[in-house]
């Protein structure tokens, strides 16, 4: 009962006074468990709250996780929330923090943007989430040709654009600007191919790691193959990243060149030169599903699918279901909700998801189908490419041509680099129940899923022949995990961050700001979905609005009538998919899933980035 407290004034002054004395009597802060029968408190346990365990502060608590921080630093939840969202367990912390530095710094350094004496924090983690530290990133964009950092915020990071960046100048700018001109040429002339490279290698990785029988392999040999893929997911993020920047500013690019055509339409606008480009890997997804939809209809399938005890992989299903299911799971199986949190379960492993959106597709006439969408919004792009063309002396319209389909060829390649390494992130669940096993069978944590709340230094000394006891650590680790599931932190802070009182404010009137990014104008009902996993059912026709979205997402996405997500930007994959599909498309709006209802009638404006509540459901 959100806003109603559990416990009345006094009986809380009560517990907190009990808590007090217990702290007394022990010496230090306890960590306390009570129960209240009849108006009477009962204390049933009390233990000490060990340093690493989460010490209180006026402003909040601090973890054994937490990143080293000053005021200096300004950390945003941006853009890495779509890559790494929600709260993360220790071991995909641990492996965040242990990559990072490859990834950013490294990458940097061999890009000459950073001196090899330079290390700036790129990422941190506060109360089990993860953030960028725009300081940090606007130090990289000042120092790049043709960056800076107001542009790079609002492109990718949803901060208000400015009419005239503020270009920066000094010694140290100009002396990056110029050692870093010719590896950045480089790296821009060879995207293409450290993509292949990366996929080619990610793929020989999945041939061993799949065609490997974890039980028979040893301690060393588990750690070996453990270590060799966080060395290879910090390469993988690195390219990732590089592809990421070179797409910004080749959107970027393209929104100055027109801007003199579009005027004060050109933020509504500009997203339609990127819709409908095909070869979206995220935006596949929907068709494929589409595809096995049409299958299920063709083999007579609809009714067994319709079943809750359906088996997409019954073995006397027809042929052509089983080829094309299986395929399915070749090209997306690593994909899912949170997809980089180790814990999660990737379709491969849980193709339940995958089964209820096949089923909603069953209902879907041809005109809302994937291959529908996708024509439409090519349409609508060649429409806008010839119009701003017309406009153009014939040089402005050759040099555009070519920028745009470099342009272009970068936004897709950035979601096909994600999903590179999304595919080697996941190669660890390959030997992940054998580590579990042997866990748990020599007593180093209690169940198998404990092994997420320990490090991934604790499971190298593990297998490295250690015989430390994890349990209390992961039981400690998993209460602070739960505790922080309820704590609202803001989008941007300076420093630590502080605990906020969550907004749950909700007015029929309402209008709601944020990032226009996929055009057009809708008026549903708002179906306002936290986890799709438990959420739901999305009904086709309804206005999604979600906290963020990643490619567990997009199947939802051919339900939709629009889009509402309180993160995100231009070039955020919620906002790729969502052109590619046609979807009137608002991101950024900061407390959408909290100001919205389900049932709500919205109205989305994808060209002026409004939502508007008109009538509370």
């Amino acid at each position: 009962h959100p806003g109603v407290p559990v416990l009345q004034v006094e009986l809380a002054r009560e517990v907190a006074k009990a808590a007090l004395r217990a702290e007394e009597a022990f010496g230090r802060p306890q960590d306390i468990e009570f129960a209240v029968a009849e108006g009477t408190l009962w204390m049933l346990q009390s233990r000490a709250i060990t340093s690493g365990g989460g010490a209180a502060t006026a402003d909040g608590w601090v973890s054994e996780f937490d990143t080293p921080t000053s005021d200096a630093d300004v950390w945003t939840s941006a853009n890495v929330q779509e890559i790494l969202p929600g709260l993360l367990t220790p071991l995909t912390m641990s492996i965040v923090a242990e990559n990072s530095p490859q990834a950013y710094t490294a990458e940097y350094q061999r890009l000459r943007l950073l001196d090899k004496d330079e290390q700036p924090l790129f990422m941190g983690l506060f109360y089990n989430r993860a953030y960028l530290n725009l300081t940090a990133i606007g130090l990289i964009a000042s120092r790049a040709i043709g960056g800076n950092a107001e542009s790079l915020e609002h492109r990718y990071l949803g901060g208000e654009r400015q009419e005239k960046s503020r270009t920066q100048h000094s010694r140290t700018i100009w002396k990056h600007r110029l050692l870093s001109a010719l590896p950045l040429a480089k790296t821009v002339l060879t995207l293409n191919k450290m993509a292949g490279r990366i996929e080619q290698e990610t793929r020989a990785l999945e041939v061993r790691a799949r065609g490997a029988d974890p039980a028979t392999m040893s301690d060393s040999e588990i750690e070996a193959f453990r270590e060799e893929l966080i060395a290879f997911g910090g390469t993988g993020a690195a390219v990732h990243l590089e592809v990421t920047g070179v797409a910004g500013t080749g959107f970027e690019a393209i929104s100055r060149m027109v801007r003199p055509i579009l005027k004060g339409e050109t933020e509504g606008r500009v997203p339609t030169l990127f819709t409908g480009m095909g070869g979206v890997e995220s935006a596949q997804i929907g068709l494929d599903l589409w595809g096995l939809a049409r299958i299920a209809k063709r083999e007579g399938l609809e009714d067994r699918l319709r079943a809750n005890s359906f088996d997409p992989r019954g073995a006397d299903l027809a042929e052509a279901w089983q080829c094309a299911f299986e395929a399915f799971l070749e090209r997306h199986g690593h994909r899912g909700l949170a997809e980089m949190e180790a814990s999660t379960l990737t379709w491969r492993l849980d193709p339940t998801p995958v089964v209820r959106v096949v089923r909603s597709y069953l209902d879907l006439s041809p005109d809302q189908a994937p291959p529908a969408m996708l024509a439409r919004q090519e349409a609508q792009r060649l429409r806008l490419t010839a119009e701003v063309e017309k406009r153009m002396s014939p040089v402005k319209r050759l040099v555009f041509r070519y920028a745009l389909r470099k342009a272009q060829g970068w936004v897709v390649l950035r979601e096909r680099t994600k999903s590179i390494i999304v595919r080697a992130a996941r190669l660890a669940d390959c030997f992940m129940p054998e580590l579990q096993r042997r866990l748990v069978e020599r007593g180093a944590i209690e169940q198998a899923d404990d092994a997420f709340f320990m490090t991934g230094r604790e499971i190298s000394a593990f297998l490295r022949g250690g015989t430390v006891d994890y349990r209390a650590a992961a039981t400690r680790r998993r209460r602070e995990y739960e505790r922080n599931r309820h704590v609202v932190l803001p989008e941007r802070f300076r420093g630590r961050p502080a605990p906020l009182e969550p907004d749950l404010s909700h007015h029929a009137g309402d209008v709601l700001t944020g990032t226009p990014v996929s055009p057009g104008v809708v008026t549903g009902r708002a179906r306002v979905i936290i986890d799709p996993n438990t959420d739901g059912p999305m009904q086709p026709g309804e206005v999604l609005v979600a906290p963020v979205t990643d490619a567990g997402w997009t199947p939802l996405f051919a339900l939709a009538s629009a889009l509402v997500v309180d993160m995100g930007s231009a070039l955020s994959h919620g906002s790729t998919v969502a052109r590619e599909y046609g979807l009137p498309a608002v991101v950024n709006v900061r407390r959408g899933t909290r100001s919205i209802r389900t049932g709500d009638l919205v109205t989305v404006n994808g060209r002026k980035g409004t939502v508007t509540i008109l009538d509370e459901g």
